[in-house]
């Protein structure tokens, strides 16, 4: 896509090409910019020290980045739906999915990322073909209602996953404690093998003591 750059484009003309160019979006003005002529725009138009102009093409790339990431799950989770449900989707789906991912769903009380969307899809996959073979819906409403099942065991999912990374916290601290404790081990058998080469009773001393 084609975007026009508010520092160097002309009227009319829009050379910044988000699939390979570097460039920042203004969340202010809204407006894009190449990363360069943003720099160039703070430090001309804006009058702000190096310093300065650094934090904030710091913070717009980070935005950029979080901006990419948002779109690359947004598309993962629902291609995956598209998949499970071999059908495309409705446009009332899509706008009532989104009021969910902006926590302003009547059955959520905050945001829910699209990760963590597609992920209770398919932690709950299995479930979810069951409760649809008990039922005879179309698919339509087997989209309401699975999205009404995820919803609503959302408390249980994230019990589940903070359960998970406690395990792993514990797995990495038992794994670090054993390593620790063949290290100990290891300095413990060096210093045995010294002791026991420095006690030995070596035949070649005396050898050389007769000969003396």
């Amino acid at each position: 896509m084609k975007l026009k750059c508010n520092y160097c484009d002309p009227k009319h003309v829009k050379s910044i090409d988000s699939e390979t160019d570097d460039f920042i979006r203004d969340n202010d003005t809204k407006k894009y910019y190449h990363t360069d002529c943003f720099k160039l725009h703070l430090k001309i138009r804006k009058r702000l020290t190096d310093e300065e102009i650094e934090s904030h093409v710091a913070e717009r790339i980070s935005f950029r980045e979080q901006e990419m990431r948002e779109k690359i799950d947004r598309d993962n989770f629902f291609q995956w739906l598209m998949n499970y449900y071999d059908t495309s989707l409705p446009s009332y789906f899509y706008m009532k999915v989104q009021s969910v991912r902006t926590g302003e769903h009547e059955l959520v009380k905050e945001p829910i990322d699209y990760e963590t969307l597609l992920d209770i899809y398919q932690h709950m996959e299995s479930y979810l073909n069951k409760l649809a073979a008990k039922k005879q819906m179309s698919v339509s409403s087997r989209m309401n209602y699975d999205l009404a099942v995820v919803i609503g065991n959302l408390g249980d999912y994230r019990r589940y996953k903070a359960k998970q990374i406690t395990a792993n916290v514990e797995a990495m601290e038992i794994e670090n404690r054993l390593e620790d404790s063949k290290v100990v081990q290891e300095i413990h058998k060096q210093r045995r093998e010294k002791n026991k080469s420095a006690n030995e009773f070596d035949i070649t001393d005396v050898m050389d003591e007769l000969l003396l």
